[in-house]
């Protein structure tokens, strides 16, 4: 079975939170019998991640996140006024092309 994981932020077992660390888990042991995909914002500091992620999933897709940058807060302000909290936190249209890109 193709199993598609969408995650806020990349999950690896090295991971801060336990939110990623199980997540992590759950794909690992999802992976020996399934074909794991996984979109997840992954900021810079932890683009090492995605090569970790790649071992256990057949695809990888990290979406930069610049939670910093100016231009991208502004543009998530816009969206949590429009949106609920989480998703308007989050909102990118790379993120969307990305998804888009491997449905079809």
């Amino acid at each position: 079975m193709k199993i598609l994981f969408i995650c806020r932020f990349l999950p690896y077992a090295g991971a801060r939170d336990s939110g990623r660390q199980d997540q992590y888990h759950y794909i690992e042991s999802l992976s020996q019998k399934h074909q794991i995909s996984l979109i997840a914002f992954a900021p810079g500091d932890e683009q090492f991640a995605i090569e970790e992620m790649k071992a256990v999933c057949e695809q990888v897709i990290g979406i930069p996140y610049r939670e910093q940058a100016l231009s991208a807060r502004l543009w998530r302000l816009g969206w949590r006024i429009l949106r609920p909290k989480v998703f308007g936190r989050v909102v990118s249209l790379s993120y969307r092309s990305a998804l888009k890109q491997l449905l079809a």
